[in-house]
């Protein structure tokens, strides 16, 4: 039987000892006498038809790889599923942004979402498109998938930790003029110090498991992650970040109180 090459379900031919010619499937085969079977270590190998279904080599690794990207498609498909189960996303609810901008929601309520707390005194007006343009390419450079980022004029800024999508609405810009006497440090908050809030601050501590069970220490987190590692912001944005985020604790609590409860001393 060595080298011996059958069709599949075809038996082998083999002389034995004994000058017997038997047809075994397999090696040490019942049909096999003990001087052919005891002791035996051959091995039966499967072997791929050079002919078979008349491709060459090349065009069956081709085949093999298209099997294998649609198998990793079905996959996707069917952890997005359980993505947006979790996210609590209906896909009867959402639609695709006619600029190709990602999946958007048609109803505040659709996506639940880590947001900024305007309070009413960021910007409210349809950003124009070189504004979107501008937040999802520094989105990216963040670290954030293009086809993750969406834009909506009805939406609030924010970063779905489940879904892994971020969200960028019209208050991902401060308000104009607004009143002195209720000019927070949230409502100065800059749109590259959003992003930063929303990617470096809860997306990268989210990925890491450092989200914050508490919602206050969470958002402080963030603005102080923000304020620390977002790239080319400039010390006025820097400064409001971090009074944003002294701001979001509990009266008395300094930061040097939590640098061991929040994320926030390395990224």
């Amino acid at each position: 039987m060595q080298e011996e090459i059958v069709e599949k379900d075809v038996a082998f031919t083999l002389i034995g000892a004994d000058g017997g010619v038997y047809n075994p499937l397999y090696p040490r085969d019942i049909c096999l006498p003990p001087g052919e079977s005891v002791n035996c270590h051959c091995i039966c190998q499967s072997v791929v038809n050079e002919n078979v279904l008349g491709l060459s080599l090349e065009e069956r690794q081709q085949l093999q790889r298209e099997i294998v990207e649609a198998d990793n498609e079905e996959r996707k498909r069917e952890l997005d599923a359980k993505n947006k189960a979790k996210a609590g996303i209906d896909d009867e609810k959402t639609l695709t942004n006619p600029a190709n901008r990602g999946i958007i929601g048609t109803g505040g309520d659709v996506v639940q979402h880590l947001r900024v707390d305007t309070g009413g005194l960021r910007n409210e007006n349809p950003l124009t498109e070189q504004q979107i343009d501008e937040a999802i390419d520094f989105a990216v450079t963040l670290g954030m998938p293009r086809d993750r980022i969406a834009y909506g004029n009805n939406y609030f800024t924010g970063y779905n930790p489940d879904y892994d999508i971020l969200l960028l609405g019209t208050d991902l810009y401060p308000m104009e003029n607004v009143p002195l006497d209720a000019r927070s440090a949230n409502a100065r908050v800059s749109w590259k110090s959003a992003i930063g809030h929303e990617l470096i601050g809860h997306r990268e501590a989210s990925l890491k498991d450092w989200t914050q069970i508490n919602n206050a220490y969470e958002e402080a987190q963030a603005s102080i992650r923000a304020a620390r590692f977002t790239p080319d912001l400039t010390a006025t944005e820097r400064i409001t970040l971090i009074r944003d985020g002294v701001s979001r604790l509990p009266d008395g609590i300094k930061i040097n109180d939590m640098k061991d409860i929040l994320y926030i001393s390395e990224r």
